[in-house]
């Protein structure tokens, strides 16, 4: 009788423990992912928002939109990240392409480009920045982006990030209606 009570597991009801114990870790790792990406999305949302309200500072300073003029020289003016290498080209325009956004709102571009001062007294509007934090990344430590009537062409722009797949997929031209798959993004509106 001592014996009995004394007993440990069996190898079989060890290794029934164990498979259990690994069945609903497995089951749990997709619920947990989708948990972090909602949890991603909603913090990327609310940092977009000062990405919009810098812009709609921005106008309200220098009468002209982040991307009016072009400060890097090689850039595209209305296509702007903090990190030019970090966007990864989906059917949007080459990373080649983009304008610094630190230039624009951290720094009045710098002066790297003559004419390229938001500080125009034709327009009675003068650079007040720095309108939000310098090289802000995302949650998936890609920059944002600001994209100037990218979208639909009915708003100023759309300020946005890659999301998780890290790549660019809403168009920049201004013909999207609608944000690109994964694409995490609000409107620009100066009214």
């Amino acid at each position: 009788q001592w014996k009995k009570r004394w007993a440990g597991f069996s190898l079989v009801e060890i290794v029934i423990a164990i498979a259990v114990i690994g069945i609903m870790s497995a089951a749990s790792v997709p619920l947990i992912k989708s948990t972090l990406d909602k949890s991603k999305n909603s913090r990327a949302k609310s940092e977009l928002e000062e990405v919009r309200n810098a812009a709609v500072s921005f106008y309200g300073d220098t009468f002209q939109l982040p991307g009016a003029k072009a400060c890097s020289g090689t850039g595209v003016p209305g296509y702007m990240n903090t990190d030019k290498a970090a966007v990864t080209a989906g059917t949007a325009t080459a990373s080649g392409t983009l304008d610094d956004l630190d230039d624009h709102f951290n720094t009045n571009c710098n002066g790297k480009a003559a004419g390229s001062n938001y500080t125009d007294s034709s327009l009675g509007g003068a650079w007040r920045g720095p309108y939000m934090e310098a090289n802000r990344l995302d949650p998936w430590q890609e920059s944002y982006i600001l994209i100037k009537g990218a979208y639909n062409s009915t708003s100023p722009g759309i300020a946005m990030s890659t999301g998780t797949d890290l790549k660019l997929d809403t168009k920049t031209d201004g013909t999207a209606t609608d944000l690109g798959t994964g694409d995490v993004g609000l409107l620009v509106k100066l009214q």
